[in-house]
């Protein structure tokens, strides 16, 4: 009996392994689920953005776990615009898939999808991913990391004339951009004017840049900063450091635009960030690699910003003063490599 008991006991425990390895197994033949992080963004007018731009997780494969299918597909683990815009809406309404569906109606399943609810309203509707107008419905626009996705409710719904803008600095596009307190920077508007005619692009003049007022998910278009010039162009300047969001709007012009995104970093004058940080530095003393002798080049470097002290030093032992622009100038007496600092402060002349 004691015999068969442990011929059980050996069988008990055999089983348990391979079933515990049959799971193993099967958990790792599971496919992984692909995610990707993109930006989404939602205007319905020229007043605001329903949605503002916000980075958001998608899953590939979510618009079909909510029931969309769509022709033109991009197959499977891939993660596509209609998935994005699946997880905007789950994020505005919650996960519920009867809630989803009635906000989000796809009305034709051909050439990737046709969009005809969206948050909850029936509109005409088009899509747009890093600025580009896809000829085909979301359902078959594979998204990549960081892609941007952005829907806009037609306003020109006789003519189709809305046209589509973007920010250039110094030539080239930009979404982002940092600056110093008090000083005065150009952006040009460009785009396209009427997007849905395939009109070439160029610059959109005697259009309003405003600054965005954040609200929850969304986004309103507050005070008029600037109007382009004829060339596109407008000059702004930002006394305060912080952040701040600009878009542009064509009030004056018959045809809508699809507003812009640009997030403006404004930075410390230099003036004012090295007496911010005279007083430590003057405890302290500086590091040698805050010191740079490249040559005779001597070079200050504190964070993220470097100030040529001299184009014609022997050592790290120097002595000087160099403008700082706005009338600050930058008076130093550093010994000892930057162990003993002298003097180390901003002067106004």
């Amino acid at each position: 009996m004691k015999k068969f008991n442990k011929i059980t006991a050996l069988l008990l425990v055999v089983i348990i392994v391979v079933s515990l390895l049959s799971v193993s197994v099967l958990a790792n033949d599971a496919p992984e689920v692909k995610s990707i992080k993109i930006y989404f963004s939602y205007q319905a007018d020229n007043t605001d953005f329903v949605i503002a731009k916000q980075e958001i997780t998608v899953e590939a494969g979510l618009a079909a776990r909510y029931g969309y299918t769509t022709t033109n597909s991009i197959g499977e683990g891939k993660v596509s615009a209609l998935d994005a815009t699946v997880a905007a809406h789950i994020m505005m309404f919650g996960d519920d898939k009867d809630t989803i569906n009635e906000n989000l109606v796809v009305g034709s399943q051909a050439h990737g999808g046709s969009v005809t609810t969206f948050m909850g309203k029936r509109s005409s509707l088009i899509y747009i991913v890093n600025d580009l107008l896809l000829p085909f419905g979301p359902g078959g626009a594979e998204l990549n990391e960081n892609d941007y996705v952005h829907w806009y409710v037609m306003q020109d719904t006789v003519r189709y004339n809305d046209g589509l803008a973007w920010f250039e600095y110094e030539d080239a596009k930009v979404d982002a951009l940092t600056v110093k307190a008090g000083t005065d920077f150009e952006l040009t508007l460009a785009g396209i004017r009427r997007l849905m005619w395939n009109d070439p692009a160029g610059i959109i003049d005697r259009a309003a840049i405003v600054e965005v007022e954040l609200d929850g998910r969304g986004g309103t278009f507050g005070a008029q900063l600037a109007i382009t010039d004829s060339d596109g162009v407008a000059t702004l300047n930002f006394e305060t450091p912080g952040m701040y969001i600009l878009s542009a709007v064509d009030y004056d012009s018959e045809v809508p635009l699809i507003s812009p995104w640009l997030v403006v970093t404004v930075i410390e004058t230099d003036a004012e960030f090295l007496q911010a940080r005279a007083s430590g530095i003057l405890r302290n003393g500086l590091k040698q690699d805050n010191l740079r002798l490249n040559g005779k080049v001597l070079i200050l470097a504190l964070d993220d910003r470097e100030f040529v002290l001299s184009t014609n030093a022997n050592n790290r032992n120097i002595e000087g003063e160099i403008a700082l622009g706005g009338n600050y100038y930058f008076r130093f007496d550093i010994k000892g490599n930057g162990s003993n600092i002298k003097e180390f402060k901003v002067i106004k002349k």
